[in-house]
């Protein structure tokens, strides 16, 4: 049975270990859109080796954190 105390605070529901928010990118253009302050990049599962090198190293220009490398 369910049972209130079981979950987490709201505050941190929803975030990675790291404190941010979550953002699936499946190319670069959605990788500019991402506040660096609050939100972590991962990158999509279809996303293949080509687009996602470059999605990496836009990521290290723009300073945000890849949380699947």
């Amino acid at each position: 049975m369910v049972e209130v105390g079981y979950g987490s605070p709201r505050e941190v529901k929803g975030l990675l270990p790291n404190g941010k928010k979550p953002v699936l990118v499946h190319n670069v253009e959605e990788l500019e859109k991402i506040d660096k302050e609050k939100e972590c990049a991962i990158i999509a599962s279809n996303v293949g080796k080509r687009k996602r090198e470059q999605i990496i190293n836009r990521a290290k220009e723009l300073n945000i954190e890849i949380f699947n490398i």
